[in-house]
């Protein structure tokens, strides 16, 4: 729904990509500066549909609160950030596989090496 409504599902026509709507591009660049944007509007519609196990053995959809907003903006911030939490808390969603997508989507070139270990 928020892609559609953010116009991430686009159509072709026969020359090619439409081009970008103004809302599209305000996303897209606010996405490239700030990490948390980048989670809450582009990295969570991956996670459309989908849920997890939080600590409590619930299955709950995917969704960011307060805590992950406060890690978004220690990593974009802190490039040494070293952060302890309990299982089941999104950790490596949220600094693992969303930081490093982040670090590619704000490349200003294809040329981008990252590395997760």
């Amino acid at each position: 729904l928020m892609g559609e409504a953010l116009g991430w599902v686009r159509g072709v026509s026969e020359r090619g990509p439409k081009p970008f709507s103004l809302v599209e591009r305000t996303t897209l660049a606010l996405s490239k500066r700030h990490f948390w944007f980048f989670l809450e509007n582009v990295f969570l519609l991956s996670f459309k549909g989908r849920t997890f196990i939080d600590d409590s053995n619930r299955r709950q959809p995917f969704k960011f609160s307060r805590v992950h907003r406060e890690w978004a903006l220690l990593a974009q911030y802190n490039p040494l950030l070293c952060l302890m939490a309990p299982r089941r808390h999104l950790k490596t969603t949220v600094l693992g596989l969303g930081f490093a997508m982040w670090q590619m989507f704000q490349a200003k070139s294809e040329l981008r090496d990252i590395m997760y270990f």
